[in-house]
């Protein structure tokens, strides 16, 4: 399993290391520090959430927290159009496309999932699994994010943009 795939995909669609894995990791516990589960009004000092996992996968939660350091945040997006018309039109800026794979992994039982990065600026799908920066192209999108013999129940999840603040 990949580790960090939030994290590549935000250094991906900004051009280079901008979040490290320290900030996050930081930001990941000072989240963990406030999360404590309210029952009728009462603080019950139970944990209600993680930000991290073992494997090293992090919240979005957790990498906006980090990247708001950098002047950026990321803001969920519901674009309510159809990506073939995202795809075509003058869309800018930069989103991370979160997909579930719909199978759980064999040694975790979690859901397995990938995130990647689109860059409408320089029209390029980025993908930390890829061996090299690819053309955003619908056929590109499609395959990256869209159901595949070994994966027939894949989906696109969540989708963010990253915004500078």
């Amino acid at each position: 399993m990949l580790k960090h795939c939030l994290l590549h995909a935000i250094n991906n669609a900004l051009g280079g290391q901008v979040l490290t894995v320290d900030e996050i990791e930081s930001a990941a516990r000072h989240l963990g520090e406030r999360a404590w589960l309210t029952v009728d009004g009462r603080g019950s000092r139970e944990r209600c959430a993680h930000y991290d996992d073992h494997d090293g996968s992090f919240s979005v939660l957790a990498a906006s927290n980090a990247l708001s350091k950098h002047g950026i945040r990321l803001e969920r997006w519901r674009g309510g159009r159809p990506w073939e018309r995202i795809l075509r039109d003058e869309t800018t800026g930069q989103f991370i496309v979160c997909v579930e794979y719909g199978r759980p992994d064999a040694n975790t039982g979690e859901m397995m999932s990938h995130t990647i990065a689109l860059d409408f600026d320089r029209r390029l799908l980025l993908d930390s699994q890829a061996r090299g920066p690819l053309e955003l192209t619908l056929k590109n999108f499609r395959r990256k994010t869209g159901p595949s013999p070994n994966y027939p129940d894949t989906q696109i999840v969540k989708v963010y943009r990253l915004a500078r603040f």
